[in-house]
This record gives structure tokens, sequence and C-alpha cells, in this order.
């Protein structure tokens, strides 16, 4: 007797050598099985888009691996319907816009805006100040945001080098104070610096961040400074870890995230930071999320930087898509066209392989600045290429 095996709109079905996905993003379940019999050419019907996510059956000439296939299938992620039966299924699409409506994409921009601090390159990683002589001005900031009117990034961050540049930045709080809502400052935290930063949260009633590297610089002005901000706590060992812990226990500190940072630790990333099976496993991702990581990488899109020379980046670890002196429409053509960062995917190396491809989170600027195409403890790949370079 023919029926039609189906699966439900939610569901994602991925095929990778002689391994299976599905996954159901309404219920967040996932099952591996084997393609043995003819499970591969049900598969292969099924991701046809013609034949919108069904295929024909033959219920009474059925092998036993089919059998226990299609069980899987009607358990959780798909139904057996009558021949007949008008019920169609889609799979997810992601629908990016025309080129009118590019500026909708935009979510942040990050200007460092220069100064003399303590060297390093976590900037590569996360939100840190960067060592240098260069400024930006106030009114190159404004003209290049204005480029974008009337609407504006959601967020604006700035991040300060040196705070004891205290005139140079009250005129750019005073400049950008039309848009103060939108506007976070970041800055390193430090024994030396903390009532400075104070003060000038205060003062202008900006929203900060503050980067702490250490425990040391904590004491009884830490509930003052919670009123004024969030705290970035980096993490490069478990000592860092139980230390802000035990921080955060307390209530010393308030609003706050933890974030590890790569600077040669590399089994603790191993140990703390990479995924394993069971991990993902654990992913629960609405199918939205699943089909954007296939066309968009999740953590870069829509996020823009400017350096203090005024080049622009999409990432700081890929080439420069622009600078100052060009809109940010251009700036968002250049980065659609070139594909840089905003479409970095999964689709290299031992990732393309994985049948957990595109549940997986996307790259990160951990793996750039490691030198990996993956954080990953699943086996390795059979010709599977290990790394990526970083882009200057």
């Amino acid at each position: 007797m023919k029926k039609k095996l189906i699966l439900h709109p939610d569901t994602f079905l991925w095929i990778k050598g002689s391994k299976g996905l599905l996954y159901n993003a309404s219920k967040y379940i996932s099952d591996e099985f084997g393609i043995s019999g003819g499970i591969g050419d049900i598969c292969n019907k099924l991701l046809d888009y013609d034949n919108l996510y069904s295929v024909e059956i033959e219920t009474d000439d059925l092998s036993k691996d089919v059998k226990n296939f299609i069980q899987l299938i009607t358990s959780n992620y798909g139904a057996i319907q009558e021949i007949d039966s008008p019920y169609i299924s889609l799979p997810p699409l992601l629908n990016l816009q025309h080129t009118e409506a590019k500026l909708s994409y935009l979510s942040s921009v990050t200007f460092y805006l220069g100064g003399k601090c303590e060297t390093s390159d976590y900037y590569r990683q996360v939100v840190y100040p960067v060592n240098t002589e260069v400024h930006l001005s106030s009114k190159d900031i404004v003209k290049f945001l204005n480029t974008s009117r009337p609407s504006y990034p959601k967020r604006i961050n700035l991040v300060v080098s040196d705070v004891t540049e205290y005139e140079y930045l009250k005129g750019i709080m005073k400049d950008l104070s039309f848009i103060k809502k939108n506007v976070v400052f970041y800055s390193l935290l430090t024994d030396k610096n903390k009532g400075m930063l104070t003060d000038l949260a205060k003062d202008f009633g900006y929203k900060f961040t503050f980067i702490c590297r250490t425990c040391s610089v904590y004491d009884s002005t830490i509930e003052e400074m919670n009123r004024y901000g969030s705290f970035s706590l980096l993490i490069l060992n478990d000592e860092d870890y139980s230390r802000w812990d035990n921080l955060t226990e307390g209530n010393a500190i308030g609003n706050y995230n933890m974030i590890p940072v790569y600077d040669n630790n590399i089994k603790f990333f191993e140990e703390n930071i990479y995924l394993n099976k069971e991990d993902l496993k654990n992913i629960k991702l609405p199918k939205r999320e699943v089909f954007a990581h296939q066309a968009i990488n999740t953590n870069f899109f829509g996020d823009i930087t400017v350096m203090p020379n005024g080049k622009v980046f999409s990432n700081v670890n890929f080439p420069s898509i622009g600078s100052l002196n060009d809109t940010l429409h251009e700036i968002i053509n250049n980065e659609m066209k070139d594909s840089n960062a905003w479409r970095l995917l999964r689709d290299s190396g031992r990732c393309r392989k994985c049948l957990y491809q595109w549940l997986c989170p996307s790259i990160s600027n951990y793996e750039l600045v490691i030198g990996r195409n993956d954080l990953c403890r699943l086996p390795e790949s059979k010709n599977a290429s290990p790394t990526y370079a970083i882009k200057n």
C-alpha cells in the first residue's frame, strides 16, 4: 500500500557520508541514524526541494532498516499521510533582504578611540583597548554615524585606551549626547583609573562596561560602580574563574559577563571552551537560527569596527572594508560583496563533513586567533583542513 512520508516544517535533515541527523527545532531534540538499505534513497528524495519534504513509500515492502527509520521519523520528526493528502511541508528559509534594506542589517558599531595603554592583542578576540598615539575625533565619529540617518545603529561602543585624557573624553561625550541612549563606553578598570571612570559616568550619564583583568582592583568602591554599568570579567585559567566566582557570589559585582581570553592557554580552552558531542546534543535552536547558521555568521553579522586610524572592519581579523570617508551604506555593500566575516560559515575543514555542522555555534574570534577552524572535541575527519590563518 502506498503512503506518503512527510517531514514536519520544523525538522532539519542532514546527510554526511554514511550517517544522517534529524533535528526538531520546535522540540529541540535530535537523533543520528545510519544510511543503510533504502534509507539513503528516502533521504535524497526528502531533501529534493521539489518533493516538498515528502516521499512516497510502499508500506508492504519495506526492509527492517527502513521500517526502523520510518518509526524514528514518525516519533518526533514527521508523519505518515495518505497518498492524496493535501498536507505539504517546506524547509525553513532565511530571506536576506535587498540592497535598499541593507542598513537594517547593522546592529552595532564599535569605535576604538585610541590613546596610550598597556600593549595587548586581546582586541582580536574581545572588546579591549588598543595601544596607539592616534585618536579618533568626535567630529569624524558623528559624521560617519550620520550617514545612517534617520536610523542610527542600535548599539554604539566606544573603547577608551587612556582614561586620563579627561578633556578629550568629555568632548566625545558632549558631541554624542544626541544618541546617548545607544552608546556604551568600554574601559579597562585599574586601581589608578577607577575614580576617574566613576566621575565620568556620574557627570555625563553614559553607560559603561568595565573590563577587568585581575581581582586586585576591587574594593568598597565597586558597589558604587555597579550603578553605572556592567563588568567584563576576563578569564584565562581556572584560578581566574574561581576568584571571579567568589566575588560575584558575594554580590560585590552586579551585572557582569565572564569572558574567556586565549593567551597560549590552550589546555584551559580544550577543557572548558571546546565542545563535545554531549554539548551539541544539548543545543536548543529554533529553526530560523539553524538556517541562519547556513547563510551568515551569527557571531559577526551586523557588527562593524572602526580603528583609531579611521579604517573600518567587519572583523579586525580580516582586511579593512573601507574607511570613515565612506558611508555606512558603502561599508555594508563592501562587506556583502566580498563575503568576509559576516558570511564566514562552517563549510570547510572537518566542519564540512560533520553532522552537527549547522547546529554548532558560528565560527568565533577564538578560532581565528587560535588558528583552528573549530573548537571541537569530536573525532577528526579524514582529509580535513585543520586550521584557519588570521588575515591581516
